[in-house]
């Protein structure tokens, strides 16, 4: 179906494989307008699993928290990380995710800090920590 449709995925067509690597603009908000058709474009989704692997092991969050303070723009905490600094931190506190819900995650909390496109990492590890 077409939740089956997200960058990073691969879908077979008439015995052809295609790896889905990119998406336009167009096309991540349309899939972030239908969360109920696209859940991996949606940032609830996204935080709920992310919610679940804390859940089950609590010390992620302190990881995950150390290794963004180590990637912050301001140097000092300031709260935001350039896209690929926040990659590498959720890879190195275990958060492994698809392409599809790293970027969900980048363009829900996205900031521009000093002209430069980051994420407000205070801002996931809050909506993170937060109680459903």
């Amino acid at each position: 179906g077409a939740a089956d449709f997200y960058t990073g995925a691969r879908v077979r067509l008439n015995g052809f494989e295609f790896a889905l690597f990119q998406a336009d603009e167009f096309t991540l908000a349309y899939m972030e307008a239908h969360p109920d058709i696209f859940p991996m474009s949606n940032p609830e989704y996204v935080l709920d699993e992310l919610r679940q692997a804390v859940a089950a092991e609590p010390a992620k969050l302190d990881e995950l928290e150390a290794a963004l303070g180590a990637a912050d723009l301001g140097g000092e905490f300031s709260g935001f990380a350039r896209y690929e600094p926040f990659q590498a931190a959720l890879s190195h506190a275990g958060f492994e995710l698809h392409e599809q819900p790293l970027i969900t995650l980048m363009r829900y909390f996205h900031i521009v800090h000093d002209s430069v496109g980051a994420v407000d990492f205070k801002a996931v590890l809050r909506a993170i920590a937060a109680l459903k």
